[in-house]
């Protein structure tokens, strides 16, 4: 890492870590602003979700989809586009890999069920992620409004199918034991689903900074105008970049 790439990574950890104490900070203010025991509340805000084992793997599990959306952001960022329906994808994909799932049952082994899950997933992901894409390249549709409108649709969608299309608001139907990632470590309870994340993050950093596609992407996204001259794809990039 040479001098100049040190800085920046010194200046986007810095940024990063200021964002994150701001917002702390301003969570401990409202809870000491609103609460009638603030010192009993912020203790349980600080130290709470480090009182036990379970709370550390609850905390590491809702981590894991987190970190899937971060590393699609991470794409399109790369791009400079800004598409914002990552949440409603991430619940209607839970909705759609759930229905197969439970239409399958348990005639498909855990291994060829789990993978085959993830595919449809991230399938679902790219069908529906297109939708804005398209928009904004063919007609020069705002990604930011029209991804939005989608993100509020297919939220309220998996909201309605998950409340009224199985046993009602109050549960759902049985999902089959062979769709479920094990457990790891022990007490702490942590979803296999964490090695995959881990994977997922190692390969998108070899793609972003060790292949073709994603020094296009970070070339489009930094300067259109010498992406165009080196005769770089700026549509087919930018819509690729969104699937992902």
């Amino acid at each position: 890492m040479n001098k100049t790439s040190r800085v920046e990574f010194t200046v986007e950890l810095v940024r990063i870590l200021t964002a994150i104490a701001i917002a702390y900070a301003v969570a401990l203010v409202t809870l000491f602003a609103v609460s009638d025991d603030p010192i009993y509340i912020i203790q349980q805000f600080v130290l709470g979700p480090f009182s036990s084992v379970r709370r550390v793997g609850s905390i590491i599990n809702l981590a894991i989809p987190f970190t899937f959306t971060g590393l699609c952001f991470c794409f399109m960022y790369a791009v400079n586009k800004f598409n914002l329906a990552g949440e409603g994808i991430f619940m209607f994909a839970g909705c759609v890999i759930s229905w197969v799932a439970i239409k399958l049952g348990e005639s498909v082994p855990a291994p060829v069920m789990i993978g085959l899950l993830l595919v449809i997933g991230a399938l679902t992901g790219v069908v529906v992620s297109a939708l804005p894409a398209w928009l904004d390249s063919k007609f020069n549709a705002n990604i930011v409004v029209s991804s939005l409108m989608l993100n509020s649709i297919l939220m309220f969608l998996s909201i309605y199918i998950m409340m009224y299309t199985t046993i009602g608001s109050l549960g759902s139907l049985p999902i089959p034991g062979n769709a479920k990632l094990p457990q790891i470590f022990g007490k702490f309870r942590i979803q296999a689903g964490l090695v995959i994340a881990l994977i997922a993050v190692i390969l998108v950093a070899v793609l972003f900074y060790k292949m073709v596609f994603g020094y296009k992407m970070r070339v489009v996204g930094s300067n259109p105008w010498f992406a165009k001259a080196c005769g770089i794809n700026m549509t087919a990039t930018i819509i690729c970049a969104q699937l992902f």
